[in-house]
């Protein structure tokens, strides 16, 4: 993944305070299998509500956006996903019908966003 996008999206985040995921009464949060490695989930996020709302048509119309304080993506969600082994899509982008984007661990994005955050972001 582009470095550059990483902090885009640390730098969105940290100035909103906000995390936007794309959640489903029946099947949870918007997760995707890695087309990097071999049963690996990569959970998606995004650093606005209209760009999680924008992925929510078509397959993926079932789910909305679902609002996570950053407090509690930093504190709960990236140790826990990178705990499990998950890898993180940050501000994925849409093409034809699929949503796609790099593939990052947890620990990266988590320290993009405690650099922003140290740095007055």
């Amino acid at each position: 993944m582009s470095e550059n996008r990483i902090d885009e999206f640390a730098a969105k985040v940290v100035e909103t305070g906000e995390v936007w995921g794309l959640e489903s009464p029946g099947e949870g949060w918007l997760c995707s299998d890695s087309v990097e490695f071999e049963d690996v989930d990569v959970l998606v996020f995004w650093s606005k509500k209209s760009d999680a709302a924008a992925h929510a048509i078509g397959e993926l119309a079932k789910y909305e956006p679902t609002l996570i304080p950053l407090h509690e993506f930093m504190e709960r969600w990236l140790p826990g996903l990178g705990e499990d082994n998950h890898l993180v899509g940050v501000d994925w982008t849409t093409e034809g019908d699929q949503v796609i984007g790099d593939e990052v661990e947890a620990e990266d994005v988590y320290e993009a966003i405690e650099a922003e955050t140290e740095s007055g972001g």
